[in-house]
């Protein structure tokens, strides 16, 4: 993170979850809104653009459950002959580890009923990168997303090919497809303390900066 921050020119946004700044809280006897303030102070002051809240990625991720379960209960209500053929109960996780353990060890049997739902981390990685570069005027491969996690699993679903997408080009061809992915870098919590240790920063006396919003 460290020398990355030093070389790019991109612009960097970040996205701290609920269980990274409690475990920070508790590490440095804060609160979490004051962790979350002076994690603004401090990564705004290494070339961070924006920091960003996860709770509207959490609560579309919920919405979007909910309207997934209500649509396949309807389904399932609407035709008895046809009911056997949906998947309930419906399952969801954010977990990385779980889903890939479904995947590889159940397969089809479970995996009909797991949720098709983002987590709140990629669901935050496609409102970014989909959404808020558009609107900002900007081109998502020229925004670099980064996501502190509470573990180190969220690494390896940020880097899963199924959350890339393909930019649009009037120029672009076969051979210069520009694939961009939702969430460019995962830091966990301990990584974060390495980071302030590394800089030798002293996180209590940090001056607690305002909130980006979108």
């Amino acid at each position: 993170m460290n020398s990355y921050l030093i070389s790019i020119k991109a612009k960097l946004s970040l996205f701290p979850s609920h269980q990274s700044r409690a475990s920070l809280a508790a590490h440095f006897g804060l609160s979490p809104p004051q962790v979350f303030r002076k994690l603004t102070t401090f990564f705004k002051s290494l070339g961070v653009k924006a920091v960003y809240d996860t709770s509207c990625s959490r609560d579309l991720a919920l919405i979007e459950a909910c309207n997934e379960f209500v649509s396949r209960y309807k389904e399932s209500i609407s035709n008895e002959a046809e009911k056997s053929k949906v998947s309930l109960p419906m399952l969801s996780s954010a977990c990385p580890g779980w889903i890939c353990y479904a995947e590889k060890q159940l397969g089809s049997y479970i995996l009909p009923y797991v949720s098709s739902v983002k987590s709140p981390q990629q669901t935050m990685g496609a409102i970014i990168k989909r959404h808020a570069c558009c609107r900002m005027g900007l081109r998502p491969d020229d925004v670099y997303h980064v996501t502190i996690m509470p573990f180190y699993d969220k690494k390896l679903e940020a880097s899963r090919d199924d959350f890339t997408f393909e930019l649009e080009s009037p120029e672009q061809t076969n051979d210069n497809r520009a694939i961009v992915t939702e969430v460019d870098s995962v830091l966990t919590s301990g990584e974060i303390l390495d980071l302030i240790k590394l800089k030798a920063v002293d996180f209590k006396a940090l001056e607690e900066s305002p909130l980006d919003r979108m």
